[in-house]
């Protein structure tokens, strides 16, 4: 997990010597922004959007917040991820960015409760004669 990552200079590339299964960060941002993901052969994957043109605190931005969640999963085996903002840089922070290859906890949490279930049902499922 990398605390604090600020796009000096222009955007932001992440490779992975491993492939991961997600990315996500909380990012802050002065223009909308973009993080798209590719696999080995550099075939995007996929992307997301900011929701807002600006999420700053007191950005006119109706509804924003600094902070907005983004985050890529779902897509297969992601060898890069590409943060695009403003080209000249120093439009965005990412703050808590994270990158693996185990699912993400919901998703563990949510078939371990299913696969328990099946198996509680079926034990204790009273015979009818």
């Amino acid at each position: 997990m990398l605390r604090l990552v600020v796009d000096d200079g222009g955007p932001l590339t992440l490779s992975f010597s491993l492939p991961v299964l997600f990315a996500s960060g909380f990012f802050t941002y002065t223009v909308p922004i973009t993080v798209s993901a590719f696999d080995a052969g550099a075939m995007l994957l996929g992307s997301v959007t900011s929701a807002f043109s600006s999420n700053l605190a007191l950005s006119d931005d109706a509804g924003s917040s600094p902070n907005e969640l983004l985050s890529l999963t779902g897509l297969g085996n992601i060898t890069k991820v590409t943060i695009t903002g403003d080209p000249a840089g120093s439009s965005l922070v990412v703050d808590n960015l994270q990158f693996g290859t185990v699912p993400e906890p919901t998703t563990f949490l949510l078939l371990s409760s299913g696969l328990l279930l099946l198996f509680w049902s079926r034990r204790y499922t009273p015979i009818r004669r």
